[in-house]
């Protein structure tokens, strides 16, 4: 929970979405599937968009 409250206000997304980053980041996770552009703006994680 402190990593993503820390993403939160590192990168200004929601919680939910810097619960899900820290939750990957914290299983090595680099990647995640989403159509939620939010995850664009953090530089841990890559998104992988949805078509």
């Amino acid at each position: 929970m402190a990593r993503a409250q820390k993403i939160v206000e590192d990168y200004n997304i929601k919680p939910r979405d810097a619960i899900h980053t820290s939750s990957a980041l914290s299983k090595n996770i680099h990647n995640i599937i989403s159509d939620d552009s939010d995850f664009d703006f953090v530089h841990l994680i890559n998104r992988i968009k949805l078509e």
